[in-house]
């Protein structure tokens, strides 16, 4: 009951964050805010666990320090790349003309469904909180090393991206410099990692192979959902052939040597 009731105390801060945010995205007309948001509830998540009825613990810490690199950089980066001074991005355009009628309605509950979703994917972290004694293991440094790297990877290719578009000659163009030239979508491969990375900080731990939940549920939404699919139909409607070629050329996922 305990777990649930946590469960429950997250979710509703959750919800009332993404609430929130909802707000704003009406003032700005911009509903890209909610992947601004995203990570923070992620934290809020984590910090509700971690801080119910104790002190932190040396595992928790070591959690706390990789979700919470992770969050405020990801957020930051959205925030300047999405929204200040950004107009809405095509696949939220397309998402508006989808609900067709009581738009912000249901883009109030699109934006909730962000919050119960990020309920499942804290699941690593509920278990580390209700389970670890605080011992770090061999396999939770693993994981932070792997939760680092991801991070590392997905700042990487962000930052690429974000240089090719500064430069006024790669207007229409497709970028292929650096990890984009061996993945089309290298920040959702490290995006990926990460989450795998916080999935091995509760498989040590009694029912730890419930947070394996997590990475499934952002590999399903990478590849399936939101992700891949709508960023790459987005691409395709921008940049055409251009983009048609890359995508014969370059791995979607997984980095890889592109074809000839």
């Amino acid at each position: 009951m305990y777990y649930l009731e946590l469960f429950i105390i997250a979710f509703a801060v959750s919800f009332l964050w993404m609430g929130f945010l909802w707000a704003i995205s009406l003032k700005i007309k911009n509903a890209a805010i909610v992947d601004v948001g995203w990570g923070a509830s992620v934290l809020f998540y984590c910090l509700i666990y971690f801080f119910n009825d104790s002190e932190l613990n040396s595992k928790e810490f070591l959690v706390l320090i990789a979700v919470g690199i992770w969050a405020s950089r990801l957020s930051s980066y959205l925030f300047f790349e999405r929204i200040l001074g950004h107009e809405e991005e095509g696949r939220y355009k397309k998402l508006r003309e989808y609900f067709k009628t009581n738009v912000s309605f249901k883009m109030f509950w699109f934006f909730q469904s962000q919050a119960l979703f990020n309920g499942f994917l804290s699941l690593p972290f509920l278990i580390v909180a209700i389970q670890s004694d605080g011992v770090v293991s061999l396999i939770d440094l693993v994981a932070f090393l792997v939760a680092f790297i991801g991070i590392w990877g997905e700042t990487l290719s962000d930052d690429q991206l974000k240089q090719f578009k500064l430069n006024p000659a790669n207007k229409g163009k497709v970028c292929e410099v650096g990890l984009w030239g061996y993945s089309r979508h290298p920040n959702y491969f490290f995006e990926s990692l990460i989450w795998i990375g916080y999935a091995l900080f509760a498989l040590s731990e009694p029912y730890g192979f419930l947070g394996l939940i997590a990475p499934i549920l952002i590999l399903y939404t990478l590849l399936k959902f939101t992700g891949i699919p709508a960023t790459e139909e987005q691409a395709v409607r921008s940049k055409g052939n251009l983009y048609r070629d890359y995508q014969k050329r370059v791995s979607a996922f997984v980095p890889w040597f592109p074809k000839k």
